[in-house]
């Protein structure tokens, strides 16, 4: 064969200038760059947002928005691990280790921040976060001018 391990776990490999041995125990691996989360869906219920403007808006009528992320690494794309968080309404990360999606349901009106992080398992996790604005508009009888409408007709 061209190619066998021997019983230390040492590869070895016949190349044309002789045997080569290679020792996976002493391989150091070098840290490459931060991964960056991307951001591969936002759905509403049913319906798939776009992110042409980078930034979601939904009603408050949603009963589930979801998120889907991911990130690229093509050296072990398995071994990638993830957190996301939904500011204000979650201020610590929520680390999903290799999960790739993230689920609300029956969000209230208000500007939320969707932030996305990933890493590779054995290192820190970076300073680089993918976020994207979220809007959750209010339903008609939800608006502060609805509620002062109905107390000024009840004072009446």
């Amino acid at each position: 064969p061209g190619a066998w391990a021997d019983a230390d776990g040492r590869l070895w490999f016949a190349s044309n200038a002789g045997l080569v041995e290679i020792d996976p125990t002493r391989m150091a691996v070098e840290p490459g760059p931060p991964v960056p989360a991307l951001l591969d869906l936002v759905r509403a219920d049913d319906r798939e947002l776009s992110l042409d403007g980078g930034a979601v808006a939904v009603s408050s009528a949603t009963a589930r928005l979801e998120f889907a992320f991911t990130a690229i690494h093509h050296r072990s794309p398995l071994r990638l691990a993830f957190r996301y968080r939904l500011l204000p309404l979650e201020p610590d990360w929520i680390d999903v280790a290799d999960a790739r999606t993230a689920l609300y349901r029956q969000l209230p009106p208000g500007r939320y921040t969707f932030e996305v992080q990933a890493r590779r398992h054995a290192e820190a996790w970076p300073e680089l976060v993918t976020r994207v604005p979220v809007t959750v508009v209010p339903r008609w009888h939800e608006t502060t001018a609805f509620r002062i409408a109905v107390g000024v007709l009840v004072l009446v």
